[in-house]
Order: C-alpha cells, then sequence, then structure tokens
C-alpha cells in the first residue's frame, strides 16, 4: 500500500494525493452512502473501515518515524481541510501516531479541529485519546477544557467532558474539575451533553467508585434519567 513518502520534511501535497489515491482504490459507494447518513456528516465518504485508516496512519508513521513536527503539522492541516470524512478522520490517526508531538502547542489546533468537527466519531478520539495525552504531560491544557466547558458549540462542551476519560480510569485527572463542568450542564437538553455525563462518571467509577456514587447521589434530583442511567452502569 503505497501511502506515504520517506523522508524527514515531506511534499505535504504529493503525500496528499498518495492518500488520496489510496482511499479511491478501496472506494465502497454502498458503504459510504451508509456511513454519510449513519454519521449525519455533510462531507463525502470513500466507504473505508476505520481500521484500515488506521493502518494507513501506521504505515506512515513506520516510514516516517523522524518527520519534523511543522511538515507533520502541515500534512493534518490539509487532510483536516477536506470535504471528505475519511481524509479528516486520518488527520485524527495521524496525530494519534505521534504522541512525542502533542504538547500545549498543539492545543489551539486541536480547539479548531473539535470547534469545526460535525460529529461525535472526531471529537470522541480528538478529546479522549490527543487532548487526553497532552493532559498526561502537564496541566496547561486544563485551562482549554474550563474555556471549552462553556462554548457555545456543545461538540466543545462535551470534549471537556470527556477527555480525562484515560486519566480517570487509573484514578488520575481532576474529577472535581469534570463535576463543576457536568453540574453546569445538568440541565441540557443536548444528547450528547447528558451521555457525557454520565459516561464519564462511568468512568470515574473504574478508578474511584467511592467518589463516583458520591456525585450520582448528588445529582439524582437535577440529572437526567440518561445520565444517571448512563453513570450506573458502571457505579453499581
Amino acid at each position: 500500500m503505497a501511502t506515504y513518502l520517506e523522508n524527514t520534511s515531506i511534499d505535504v501535497e504529493r503525500q496528499y494525493v498518495l492518500f488520496k489515491n489510496v482511499f479511491l482504490e478501496h472506494y465502497n459507494s454502498q458503504r459510504a452512502k451508509k456511513e454519510k447518513a449513519y454519521l449525519k456528516s455533510p462531507f463525502e465518504f470513500y466507504g473505508v473501515s476505520v481500521p484500515f485508516t488506521t493502518k494507513m496512519a501506521s504505515t506512515f508513521r513506520r516510514a516516517n518515524k523522524s518527520i519534523e513536527k511543522v511538515a507533520l503539522m502541515a500534512l493534518i492541516e490539509k487532510l483536516w481541510n477536506s470535504t471528505n470524512h475519511n481524509e479528516k478522520t486520518l488527520a485524527v490517526k495521524l496525530l494519534m501516531q505521534y504522541p512525542s508531538s502533542l504538547d500545549d502547542s498543539t492545543l489551539s489546533v486541536l480547539e479548531k479541529m473539535l470547534n469545526e468537527s460535525t460529529g461525535w466519531d472526531h471529537v470522541d478520539e480528538i478529546a479522549i485519546h490527543i487532548v487526553g495525552a497532552i493532559l498526561e504531560k502537564g496541566d496547561a491544557g486544563y485551562e482549554y477544557l474550563e474555556r471549552w466547558s462553556v462554548c457555545e458549540n456543545f461538540w466543545l462542551r462535551r470534549a471537556s467532558l470527556i477527555s480525562q476519560i484515560l486519566l480517570f480510569r487509573r484514578g488520575k485527572g481532576k474529577p472535581q474539575l469534570f463535576f463543576q463542568f457536568a453540574r453546569k450542564m445538568l440541565k441540557e437538553k443536548e444528547f450528547f451533553i447528558k451521555k457525557a455525563i454520565g459516561w464519564t462518571i462511568r468512568e470515574i467509577a473504574k478508578g474511584n467508585r467511592e467518589l463516583a456514587l458520591d456525585f450520582v447521589e448528588s445529582i439524582k434530583g437535577e440529572a437526567s434519567k440518561l445520565t444517571i442511567r448512563e453513570a450506573l452502569k458502571g457505579c453499581k
């Protein structure tokens, strides 16, 4: 699968064409139509699977372990600005392949990507796996979470809730900050917010069951049935 150029400073345009050609070679119109409908995306699809896209990213990573960050980010920007959903997914998957390149300076790019996202698939990958990896390295990212928690865009609010999930599973992170965000959003009608609150409580329970149960008890009179149901899946 010729998906990459081997160089530390790649030709972004040429590499983009290589990726695009691979997608076109595996185009599946029936799957593309179904995925577009399922994800309610305004973008086009090639009809390739997420594992296939992940493999494209990992193949690129194996051949470009020492790629300069400026070249990597230029390629990611090119893919993300595409009008094809699968190319945007590849941008996210590529970022996940380079954890050493993820730092505080990446957060402004991630904020832009989250703000431009149109569905849970990109939001959840970016928030949990990429923002989460940056949070593990230091506290600067928490300032972004605080800002996102009051954004008009509900996808950014969702990101503020779920970005610590991998930390919470190990009993790390700042659960009190999440509780602060969650309390402000308890009355929201948006499905993806209500579910995110419950889901994240469930993940907190994996690292600190008592803390999660105490919070559930404290919000029972205000939280939606969906939130409580999702939370208690992991707390009973």
